[in-house]
């Protein structure tokens, strides 16, 4: 495999470009590369998609395709996590690592790590100064900079379709 899907990798172009209306070949080109082992993602991902709103094109989707794409994670994935935690925990402040180290973003980057996969994500990587505590603060933390901070490679939706030579 090559890349870990983020739950805004789905979520974002559900919305947008890539809605099933207007786009089914992206969403049929994301189970064919899951077939052929070239992707996947986890499955907190599916869960985020399935509590994240109501049924929609999206949550059948995924609801459908649960077994060919949403991987559990495994003993490996569960080590790097505490790795990834331990790192949270120090450079953020405690209220974004506890959002942080709540939702499936880190497990997909401990999945990645684990795999050596590729994360796809719709977050930018943000600047990121640290309080007069010697913590990063903010309002969110992004998963390019806690892959960046780890060595995990991300990219985001288009740079993975171009990379796997996807056309409409």
């Amino acid at each position: 495999m090559k890349y870990c899907l983020d739950t805004n990798a789905f979520i974002e172009p559900s919305k947008g470009w890539y809605a099933f209306d207007i786009a089914p070949s992206f969403w049929n080109a994301l189970i064919q590369w899951s077939q052929k082992k070239l992707l996947c993602s986890i499955q907190p991902v599916f869960n985020e998609i399935v509590n994240h709103k109501e049924e929609d094109d999206l949550v059948r989707w995924a609801k459908q395709y649960h077994d060919e794409l949403f991987l559990l994670p495994d003993e490996k994935t569960w080590s790097e996590l505490r790795n990834i935690a331990n790192l949270v925990m120090g450079v953020y402040e405690d209220h974004l690592a506890e959002g942080f180290l709540g939702c499936a973003d880190p497990i997909v980057i401990a999945y990645a790590k684990a795999h050596q996969l590729i994360v796809v994500t719709e977050e930018r990587i943000r600047k990121e100064e640290l309080n007069s505590n010697g913590k990063v603060g903010g309002k969110k933390i992004k998963i390019p900079n806690v892959c960046e901070r780890i060595g995990v490679s991300w990219v985001n939706t288009v740079d993975m379709l171009r990379d796997l030579k996807f056309q409409f």
